[in-house]
């Protein structure tokens, strides 16, 4: 859940960052730090990004890991890898 509310305090920030960019007035009870947000508001933040993560990085998490997986074991696999995947998956363990 810690990544959850460091994702949502992020969301936040850059919300009012560029709502500011574009000339969109926030509420006023929510141009303060994430820890000082209403309650209501806070926890509608956390469950929305809860809900991207567990659908949209939670399973790329996943995938990624896995293919880390079948690198570290190449030698016993058959499974052939592109030049691309290769330079993605060495450079992220860099």
């Amino acid at each position: 859940m810690e990544k959850i509310i460091k994702l949502a305090k992020l969301f936040h920030e850059t919300y009012e960052d560029e709502s500011k960019k574009v000339g969109w007035e926030t509420q006023k009870s929510c141009k303060v730090e994430f820890d000082d947000l209403p309650e209501k508001n806070k926890a509608v933040m956390i469950s929305v990004v809860k809900i991207i993560y567990d659908k949209e990085i939670k399973p790329l998490t996943k995938i990624k890991e896995g293919c880390k997986r079948l690198l570290r074991n190449k030698g016993r696999s058959n499974i052939c890898y592109t030049k691309e995947v290769k330079d993605i998956l060495e450079k992220d363990e860099n």
